[in-house]
């Protein structure tokens, strides 16, 4: 590994996708993100729900 602060971003920059390579990736993951947020949201509704009830008794 170089030792120079400047040769050493470079080196680790080469180890980083690339915008291009990044997007097929995104392309897989994207269903998966929007299952999570789907989960997320109804999980935030029931909370919501359940304190709403929660106020009334």
């Amino acid at each position: 590994m170089p030792t120079n602060v400047v040769c050493k971003l470079h080196y680790l920059s080469d180890a980083l996708p690339t915008l291009h390579e990044l997007l097929p990736i995104s392309y897989y993951l994207l269903p998966i993100s929007y299952y999570l947020l789907a989960i997320a949201e109804v999980r935030s509704q029931k909370s919501e729900v359940r304190s709403q009830t929660l106020a009334l008794t």
